[in-house]
């Protein structure tokens, strides 16, 4: 069929504002846009398009050169926050307003997912005095303290190689099981299953983006000497604390759930099953019990064949329903 002229492009532009629509959304359930000011620019959603035909993706493979495009708002902005925190005891208006300021930022970004990434930055920001560049893993800090999820155990080499390809397979396979399924409890916890796959992807990659870029900002900082101001500012990050509300939790707990590798439709139809056994037994227990009664019964008189018919029937059902 012949395409009218415009129509290409016109198909083209809508594209990539679809496509800019979903890093934007992404972008903002994670908190990027303040998490920038810290770590660098997390770069991961507009790469992934690029990501989808290659390889497993990892991050550590090709080193980026020294002048990392990544890096050029955080590193002026945090050496500026930290020139400011040079003095401790300052109280001067310039302090006041960075501390409020980044306060404000930090508060945000504990009100999305990238919650978990601050510990990491506290915890790599606060040790910057050693002798050594001491970088927290974001895994050591993947949840908000008091959230009630922090014994989980994640594997913190997860996402150094995340097979793209395979892992948008896995979201269309679950995805196609949702839609042939009719059954409201599996569609809810499927769609959990989906949800879950979908932000621990993009997790792993925003992660592991942390981890590369986290020793250049604090190699830079150590070069400029002013260890002492982002020591400071880890400290303001570290006491800026906003708990998540049910929504944030809920998404929290789906992204990790398959992060230890939980199904919630597995554990829906394991207990199903389960269930179905205990049924099956408690059917055979009363069949059994009819079967002894029958038997009994002839030998007794009418009346007293009745007293232990409903005898032998009640005591069966006590011990099948307790």
């Amino acid at each position: 069929m012949h395409q009218r002229p415009g129509t290409k492009g016109l198909q083209k532009s809508a594209n990539k504002q679809k496509i800019a629509r979903t890093i934007e959304f992404f972008s903002d359930m994670f908190g990027l846009k303040y998490l920038m000011n810290y770590v660098g620019e997390i770069t991961f959603f507009r790469r992934l398009p690029s990501m989808m035909g290659t390889d497993p993706f990892d991050p550590f493979k090709d080193k980026r050169p020294s002048n990392d495009p990544r890096l050029d708002v955080v590193l002026p902005l945090l050496l500026g926050r930290c020139r400011a925190f040079r003095n401790w005891d300052d109280m001067s208006r310039r302090r006041a307003d960075e501390e409020q300021q980044i306060a404000r930022e930090v508060e945000s970004v504990s009100r999305t997912l990238g919650n978990g990434l601050l510990g990491c930055i506290k915890a790599t920001f606060a040790a910057a005095l050693g002798s050594e560049d001491r970088i927290v893993s974001p895994y050591c800090h993947s949840l908000c303290p008091d959230s009630g999820l922090t014994h989980r155990t994640i594997h913190a080499d997860h996402h150094r190689k995340i097979n793209v390809r395979s892992v948008v397979q896995e979201i269309k396979a679950l995805k196609l099981k949702l839609d042939a399924t009719a059954d409201e409890d599996e569609q809810r916890v499927l769609e959990e299953d989906v949800t879950g796959k979908i932000l621990w992807f993009c997790w792993c990659g925003i992660c592991a983006e942390v981890e590369e870029l986290l020793p250049e900002v604090l190699s830079y900082i150590r070069r400029e000497e002013e260890l002492k101001g982002l020591r400071q500012i880890g400290r303001i990050v570290g006491a800026t604390h906003v708990e998540p509300d049910d929504d944030q939790a809920h998404l929290q707990r789906m992204m990790l759930d398959v992060g230890v590798g939980t199904s919630k439709h597995q554990l829906l139809l394991a207990t199903r099953a389960a269930e179905q056994i205990k049924w099956s037994s408690a059917t055979n227990s009363m069949d059994t019990s009819t079967r002894h009664t029958q038997v009994a019964v002839p030998e007794l008189s009418t009346s007293a064949g009745n007293i232990a018919a409903s005898s032998v029937a009640s005591r069966n059902s006590q011990s099948v329903y307790p």
